[in-house]
């Protein structure tokens, strides 16, 4: 049987979604890889720094609304994610 050296988990979030959901969904995916936010109106920083907390193997991070991003956040993704190549956060809603 062959061995897969590598792990890939795309997930696109999108629509009406909370922290509550978000939470939830990261934290049981602890391997994703690739994670792509746009268009959630309920984020806030306690999402996404457990994002940068519990998906440590997180490469590429993409977010849509950068008016939902704060520096605190930002400072904790890039310290707390070891693998992170791409860190997008375009524009704005």
């Amino acid at each position: 049987m062959p061995k897969h050296n590598s792990f890939e988990f795309r997930k696109f979030v999108s629509g009406i979604m909370g922290d509550k959901a978000l939470c939830g969904m990261v934290g049981s995916c602890c391997k994703i890889e690739y994670l792509n936010i746009f268009f959630c109106q309920g984020i806030t920083d306690r999402s996404l720094i457990k994002i940068a907390d519990s998906c440590q193997a997180l490469q590429e991070f993409h977010f849509a609304c950068t008016h939902l991003i704060s520096e605190r956040f930002i400072s904790h993704i890039l310290n707390s994610c070891p693998n992170l190549l791409r860190f997008s956060i375009p524009g704005s809603c």
